[in-house]
């Protein structure tokens, strides 16, 4: 669900083993998030940027190594810097490079590992197999320390992030959990797929509130939109984009892709509800953080659960026996940006700080009718699965690609 938190205190020190000498990720479960202490060796710590380095061409590459440069940086530019370096030097230096890369994950200021190190030079960064293999968070090594408080429906414990204590529940975990209990229904490598994807909203769709339950707003009150309208459309555009994949064998990929990026919308509904931005940010910083409610984790894997069976005796009927014998590779951040999903990324420092800061402008309104919005339950934690009649009219509409 979505991350709630100030950019700038975001940071743990555990020292991390880095990947081996071949290309294959090997998997190491992440650490507790602990706070800084001055390292005697903070240049160790910065990325090995090669000396003589040609100037970046290609803009996400421009972005991402901009990014890595301020200190603060998501996982993905970590990963795509690393790759848009290793396309710029020669055989002589990309030796060295790796290894000062590894070094760099092992002991860099991460929150968990990298997902892979460089491959032969040419080769893409290897795919994680496993949830625990990818780094969750870069920041700078001055940033204020942080135990993540107000952490806990977001990306999940195993997964990408900003601030994700060991301990905290998300969007991989709620997947995955559904995923498992329904058993042959989805094969190992489809579950990948499906966790990863269910968390991507947050990075390509950051500041689109209908992929995360939510009404948009303005000054602080709501905006006058069809919240739950915008919802539902967003979220069947994705499953027609899934249904309309699933027709060809060789696009059983995407279709599993955006059926998990679609999920999100549905998770991020249990502790949401249609609560504005501001809101939440009023929210969090008053110690009632709607994502931390174990009961709102609890709807999320409820609602996905049900959402999932009406959507495979569905829309999604003809992807059955393609999801159920997937065997092929999962996505990776660089596949994601170019077609056939051509996502881009809008999770910046700029909409964290955004967000944090319209709690002022929610606190000026609260008390006018209309404030608060939620579409279903009550105006406090919501109950742990989807009974309310509005909850299961909502679901219904969702899981359709039409109206009646």
């Amino acid at each position: 669900m979505k991350l709630k938190m100030a950019p700038l205190i975001l940071l743990s020190t555990a020292a991390l083993p880095g990947c081996s000498g071949n290309s294959s990720p090997r998997a190491v479960v992440p650490v507790a998030a602990s706070p800084l202490t001055p390292s005697p060796h903070r240049e160790e710590t910065k990325f090995p940027w090669p000396e003589n380095l040609r100037r970046a061409q290609d803009p996400l590459c421009i972005e991402a190594e901009t990014r890595v440069r301020s200190g603060l940086a998501l996982a993905v530019d970590v990963d795509l810097a690393a790759e848009c370096v290793a396309d710029r030097i020669g055989p002589e230096q990309y030796d060295s490079f790796k290894a000062a890369l590894a070094q760099y994950y092992r002991i860099g200021p991460f929150l968990a590992v990298p997902p892979a190190c460089l491959g032969a030079k040419g080769q893409p960064v290897d795919v994680p197999v496993a949830p625990t293999s990818k780094v969750l968070a870069l920041v700078s090594a001055d940033a204020e320390p942080n135990k993540c408080h107000e952490t806990q429906l977001d990306a999940g414990s195993k997964w990408r992030g900003l601030c994700l204590p060991g301990g905290s529940k998300g969007h991989f975990d709620a997947t995955m959990q559904v995923l498992e209990s329904m058993g042959a229904t989805f094969s190992v490598n489809a579950r990948s797929i499906l966790a990863d994807a269910s968390q991507d909203p947050d990075v390509f769709e950051w500041t689109n509130m209908s992929a995360h339950g939510q009404t948009p707003h303005k000054d602080g009150m709501p905006a006058p939109v069809d919240g739950e309208a915008e919802l539902v459309k967003w979220f069947r555009g994705r499953i027609q984009k899934a249904a309309t994949a699933c027709q060809n064998p060789n696009e059983t990929k995407q279709a599993l892709y955006w059926t998990g990026y679609a999920l999100h919308a549905l998770e991020d509904l249990a502790p949401h509800r249609g609560r504005t931005n501001p809101e939440h940010s009023y929210n969090a910083s008053h110690g009632q953080n709607p994502d931390a409610a174990e009961d709102a984790y609890r709807l999320a894997v409820d609602i996905v659960n049900r959402a999932l069976k009406k959507l495979l005796d569905g829309p999604l009927s003809g992807c059955k026996s393609q999801f159920a014998s997937y065997r092929g590779p999962q996505i990776s951040y660089t596949e994601k940006l170019a077609p056939p999903f051509s996502l881009k990324r809008d999770l910046s420092a700029r909409s964290l700080v955004e967000y944090k800061q319209s709690a002022a402008a929610f606190e000026k309104v609260m008390g006018e009718h209309g404030a608060v919005v939620r579409w279903f339950g009550p105006t406090g934690t919501p109950a742990p699965t989807c009974t309310d009649d509005r909850c299961i009219a909502l679901l219904e509409r969702l899981t359709r690609l039409s109206d009646p």
